[in-house]
């Protein structure tokens, strides 16, 4: 009797589940989203302790908590952030706060006005995990993927070793990887021939937030991809240099200062070696298994080339993940002539080999400034990874259309993604920031009540000033270009 009145129900859910998404969703598909992302907050809570996280140690103790504490110091007295007393948290290179390419200077830090430092952290975190969403939730509108395979996304993008190891660790100007998704978005919509200087001006200002998320080597790697797909799509080259060039001139109020310094971090050293994956036996090894050191008292332990700095090396996605991407995010991708955006490929592939050895030296040789920063390039894999993560969830809601799937093969499919969450869930716990604290020495957080030392500096109030109006001058004429491209169509 309870299973007949519930097989409607259970009907409606599985329809709900696996069709593909309608322009008018319904309203256990609206409940359903809505849910999702009320469980990855619950899952960053989790991580970040809902903003009581004890983050003394590694990154956030030498670098990010330092900056942040500045920045809010400065915000409390009304002051610019440009000269910092301590400046051990800037590599010991300046005092010039804005010389450094990955300082943090986003808009939103204003509520730290209100907000103690970790509580704002855990606040930004939810902003770009949201950010994150809304981009996943654009390839869930545009390629009517059904609700589980946007749930499977969701989770390998989400909450990936990647991610949440560099986060763990106090690299806070990660924020950028939550931008991938728009990213890759704006890319297809180049392919889709949906250029125009409206595209330009969206594309310009993302990678220009990105530099003021602290993201310059994001933005590194992000332009990278951009050389590589010039290749492919030789034809939209124009429509690429616009994009570099005026992202670049737009991000010059950042840009500009750290050229102030270009020679001291010469003389220092600080970007002298460049080493990435061994190999890609190494990656693949990375993505099956969880990563922690080799004194872990826990049996998760890895190969001794990954003893050191181990959460760079970590792109843990379990074995269901690491399948999904090869076989729909790769081989599918590629074999299936149906399923579109194949210049992808050549850049993805280029990019991934750049994160092995050091490749990337080809490119330290040029002797460019902002390529020459990197040194932990086996960091660089997220871009391609995350382009095969897209690619597949397109891949496989082709795949699951054509196989006509039956009531087993359903059940079958939400059991590989319970295991998926359960393998992700698992690299969690021992990765959130209480956990892999235990392999860091604890770092005393001995910062001053005022952490402001602005001094007297012309060259340096110079550059900020060029830089600033350079930033200006760009965004009227990418303001402006769109609205002439406008008037002109309307003309025709």
């Amino acid at each position: 009797m309870i299973t007949r009145s519930l097989t409607p129900l259970i009907s409606k859910l599985d329809a709900t589940i696996f069709n593909e998404s309608s322009p008018r969703p319904s309203a256990l598909q609206i409940i359903w989203l809505a849910g999702l992302y009320a469980f990855g907050i619950f899952l960053w809570g989790k991580i970040f302790e809902w903003g009581n996280a004890n983050l003394d140690f590694f990154d956030w103790a030498h670098i990010n908590i330092p900056r942040l504490s500045f920045v809010r110091d400065s915000i409390l007295a009304g002051v610019l952030p440009l000269h910092m007393s301590d400046t051990a948290s800037l590599h010991d290179v300046t005092n010039r706060f804005l010389t450094l390419p990955d300082v943090i200077t986003t808009p939103q830090m204003l509520v730290m006005k209100f907000l103690s430092v970790p509580q704002y952290i855990f606040l930004d975190v939810l902003l770009h995990y949201t950010i994150s969403f809304l981009g996943l939730l654009w390839f869930y509108k545009k390629f009517n993927l059904s609700l589980y395979t946007f749930s499977f996304l969701f989770f390998i993008f989400g909450f990936n070793g990647y991610i949440v190891a560099h986060y763990s660790v106090g690299h806070f100007t990660w924020a950028a990887y939550f931008l991938f998704p728009l990213y890759f978005a704006l890319v297809i919509q180049l392919i889709d021939e949906q250029q125009s200087w409206k595209w330009v001006f969206k594309f310009s200002l993302l990678l220009f937030y990105m530099i003021l998320a602290g993201s310059q080597h994001h933005y590194v790697w992000l332009v990278l991809f951009l050389f590589f797909l010039a290749i492919p799509l030789w034809k939209k080259i124009p429509w690429l240099i616009a994009v570099v060039i005026f992202s670049g001139f737009l991000s010059a109020i950042r840009l500009l200062p750290p050229a102030l310094e270009l020679t001291t971090f010469t003389t220092k050293g600080n970007f002298l070696a460049v080493f990435g994956y061994p190999s890609f036996a190494h990656l693949l090894h990375a993505m099956l298994f969880i990563q922690v050191p080799l004194d872990s008292p826990v049996s998760y332990h890895s190969i001794n080339l990954f003893a050191e700095n181990f959460w760079d090396f970590n792109f843990f996605i379990g074995l269901i993940g690491t399948a999904f991407i090869l076989f729909f995010g790769i081989y599918t991708w590629l074999k299936q002539r149906e399923i579109p955006f194949k210049s992808l490929a050549f850049p993805a592939f280029m990019v991934l080999a750049l994160g092995i050895d050091s490749t990337y030296w080809l490119f330290r040789l040029t002797g460019i400034p902002l390529f020459a920063s990197e040194r932990a390039i086996m960091r660089i894999v997220a871009v391609p990874l995350v382009c095969f993560m897209l690619m597949g969830a397109m891949s496989f809601q082709h795949w699951w259309k054509k196989t006509n799937p039956t009531g087993t093969h359903k059940l079958i499919a939400l059991a590989v993604l319970g295991y998926l969450i359960i393998d992700l869930w698992a690299h969690l716990k021992i990765w959130r920031p209480r956990e892999i604290a235990q392999y860091f020495a604890p770092v005393p957080l001995n910062l001053p009540e005022n952490s402001i030392a602005n001094i007297h500096d012309p060259a340096y109030f110079n550059i900020i000033l060029i830089g600033l109006l350079l930033t200006l001058l760009t965004a009227l004429i990418l303001v402006t270009l769109p609205v002439h491209e406008q008037r002109q169509k309307k003309k025709k």
